[in-house]
């Protein structure tokens, strides 16, 4: 019924927006990719899937269409739904996703909340020809199988800091590459919070 919903950002948080098109709000679930590209937007465009039950219509909105893709090839997955399926799309950019199942890494997949080793297997048996089908980028600029970023421990020891204070991991790489991981442990820690709370 929808292919995109174009409107003024009205409100939005961790898991959802509210675009205002002709004085109706629609309420979309979104990734934390998605929020983070639109967060600073007064409007935006986002691609939707919509989801029918006998009780509620629910919107599924992504601010690319490879992501809208990728969602719904994982949904397609038996033991994958939805919120799943968008808290992949959460923890790990959609070139991550498409490393994994390539590179047959279900403990990666694994990581997701509410997926089990057996989940993950089925998710790269069912999608590894799928999803290469659809010529996605290893190289993304987030995600945590994407391009390693320089540094010595320092770095792992900042990143493992982070993950125990709550942050995800894509979120933990993004903020690194845009500080100097070069400098003393403290340093990087604190330009890494800072970067952090911006995305917040």
């Amino acid at each position: 019924m929808f292919d995109f919903i174009q409107g003024n950002i009205e409100d939005i948080d961790l898991q959802r927006c509210v675009l205002l098109v002709n004085g109706v709000g629609y309420s979309i679930s979104i990734s934390d990719f998605t929020r983070r590209e639109i967060m600073h937007l007064k409007e935006t465009r986002l691609y939707i899937h919509m989801q029918v039950k006998e009780t509620e219509i629910l919107l599924f909105g992504f601010y690319t269409l490879e992501e809208r893709k990728v969602f719904e090839l994982l949904t397609s997955v038996s033991g994958i739904g939805p919120k799943v399926a968008l808290s992949m799309l959460s923890q790990f950019s959609i070139g991550a996703i498409a490393k994994a199942i390539a590179l047959e890494d279900a403990k990666t997949i694994q990581k997701t909340p509410g997926v089990g080793k057996k989940t993950a297997e089925r998710v790269i048996l069912e999608l590894k020809d799928k999803i290469g089908a659809l010529d996605l980028a290893f190289d993304e600029e987030m995600g945590p199988l994407d391009t390693e970023i320089q540094g010595g421990n320092e770095v792992q020891e900042v990143k493992e800091a982070l993950i125990l204070l709550g942050y995800r991991e894509i979120e933990i790489n993004d903020a690194l590459r845009r500080i100097d991981v070069n400098q003393p442990l403290e340093s990087m820690l604190k330009d890494a919070l800072k970067q952090l709370a911006k995305n917040q």
